[in-house]
């Protein structure tokens, strides 16, 4: 009777044991769905925990920097602007309203003269400097209208001698006015004439130029250019062989 009533004492205790033993309750599902949250939580904690992966400092400048589109070449325009053309057109008003002068002073260079007095006599004629004959000797002072536009006057002083290509000369031409050169000529041999001397060259005289002149005391020379010629005829269609027309 006694030993009946103790059996359910006993096992009440047993149970109790097994509570504590636990730290738990009894509960099937409450022990099945603890592991699994902490699982989870656990799972989180590396994540969570992973510092982010630091960029380097070259890689945010080239994203700071970020290269710029380069501007569309643009095609050259051409188009005059309304200065540009001023000129022009100011050029061809000057061509034209100067056309007759130009002719005029053309003309005029075709032929050259000049009166000598002093102490001189000469005899020359020639067909360009490839076939020319004569001399002059002695000093005189001159008035010219020259080759060249040379309108003036001077002194010259020398001699010279030629004969068809050939000359020899010794000369020189000082203290002129207007728009007369001064030059010198040092030649004491025969020798080829050459159009490359430095007096025809810088066109003070002219190499193939015709005429001559003659006389004693007092002394008269004509000349005709055919480089002139060329000249006028070329102006008549607005071209300028010699370079001096009025602009």
């Amino acid at each position: 009777m006694k030993i009946s009533w103790l059996l359910p004492l006993v096992f009440l205790s047993a149970s109790t044991l097994v509570v504590n033993a636990d730290g738990n309750s009894n509960d099937p599902v409450a022990k099945n769905e603890a592991p699994a949250i902490e699982n989870k939580a656990d799972e989180a904690k590396p994540e969570a925990a992973a510092p982010a992966e630091a960029v380097p400092a070259e890689k945010k400048e080239e994203v700071a920097k970020a290269p710029e589109a380069p501007a569309a070449a643009q095609a050259p325009v051409d188009e005059k602007k309304p200065d540009e053309a001023k000129p022009v057109a100011t050029a061809i008003v000057r061509a034209i309203g100067l056309y007759i002068p130009n002719l005029l002073l053309d003309l005029n260079d075709i032929i050259s003269i000049d009166f000598g007095a002093g102490p001189e006599v000469c005899v020359e004629a020639r067909i360009t400097r490839y076939l020319q004959w004569g001399g002059a000797y002695g000093e005189k002072y001159f008035l010219a209208k020259g080759y060249d536009r040379q309108i003036g006057g001077g002194y010259t002083n020398g001699w010279n001698y030629e004969d068809t290509m050939l000359s020899m000369e010794s000369r020189y031409v000082e203290d002129t006015f207007g728009s007369v050169r001064n030059y010198i000529i040092e030649s004491k041999k025969m020798r080829l004439s050459s159009f490359e001397d430095e007096v025809y060259a810088d066109n003070v005289r002219d190499f193939w130029e015709l005429g001559g002149q003659v006389g004693w005391l007092f002394t008269v020379g004509a000349y005709i250019h055919p480089v002139e010629i060329a000249d006028f005829l070329a102006g008549i269609f607005f071209i300028d062989l010699r370079g001096d027309r009025l602009r």
